[in-house]
């Protein structure tokens, strides 16, 4: 590599626009990591890039420190609870996220999760495959025709919800703010969908609302810690649906995604952040 050139440090899965896009560029080492190496071969790397790209990759101050080069830093995706926003501010770089690349993407995810249990999916399927067909009256599907949404992230929070779906950033605010007091006021037999993230929710106080007949279901993607423990509880109810974090990924966004965090990372180089992606604003006065 040619001094001359910005390092883009990117994830080796990164979807493939993502990468024709860097190396596209004549003045750009578009150069890949594992997002499971360990972190002194993450930080060996970082130490003379322009710009990262993470996906569940953290990003610490000491990360930081290491990468003196280091002018913008890319989310593939939206949340960015695992990166240090002090340390980029010190410095002066911007984070950036992906705006509404996977945004239909989860809302689709999380009808699914509400059709799943409103119609009791795992359910019927194993009734045929079992040879229980006389028990199909036993467990009957619901609808969601005049049932109520409540979209936590778009709104107040509120008890007369027949579906309550979580869409909001994990902060010291949101993290378990669904604990027991709370699930305990929403309306009996709702069902709780997660696909924000681990920690909003309180697995505990959900298995113990779930397992009471509190809430009649709930469908989680996200999970604390991730991966989860295959012995968590809420494994062994029927009417809980769970997913492998997988709410926001499809080929689609996945595509989006890609091209947009390389965007977002050239921009900066090139000395114009699209700000409209730029989560701390603040390190932009910094430049």
């Amino acid at each position: 590599m040619t001094t001359s050139k910005k390092k883009l440090l990117l994830p080796d899965a990164m979807a493939r626009p993502g990468w024709e896009l860097a190396r596209s560029r004549a003045d750009v080492d578009a150069v890949p990591f594992a997002p499971t190496a360990p972190n002194p071969e993450f930080r060996r790397l970082l130490h003379d890039a322009d710009g990262v790209a993470l996906t569940s990759t953290p990003l610490t101050a000491a990360d930081v420190e290491a990468a003196p080069r280091l002018r913008a830093v890319g989310r593939i995706g939206v949340g960015y609870d695992a990166v240090d926003i002090a340390a980029l501010n010190a410095r002066g770089i911007p984070l950036m996220t992906c705006g509404t690349d996977n945004s239909p993407t989860v809302a689709e995810y999380a009808l699914f999760m509400m059709l799943a249990l409103a119609k009791g999916g795992s359910t019927m399927d194993a009734l045929p495959r079992q040879g229980r067909w006389p028990e199909r009256y036993n467990s009957l599907p619901t609808e969601l025709l005049g049932k109520t949404l409540l979209v936590v992230g778009f709104g107040r929070i509120g008890t007369r919800a027949d579906f309550v779906t979580v869409h909001c950033p994990k902060t010291k605010e949101t993290t378990h703010m669904f604990d027991a007091a709370r699930i305990a006021k929403m309306k009996p037999g709702a069902r709780l969908i997660n696909t924000a993230r681990g920690g909003i929710v309180d697995e505990a106080a959900l298995y113990a609302a779930l397992a009471a007949g509190k809430l009649a279901g709930a469908g989680i993607d996200v999970f604390s810690p991730e991966p989860p423990l295959t012995d968590n509880p809420l494994f062994t109810l029927k009417n809980v649906i769970v997913a492998p974090h997988m709410a926001g990924n499809s080929r689609e966004s996945l595509d989006r995604k890609s091209l947009t965090v390389v965007r977002n990372l050239l921009s900066v180089l090139d000395g114009a952040p699209r700000t409209e992606y730029v989560v701390n604003p603040e390190a932009l006065q910094k430049r």
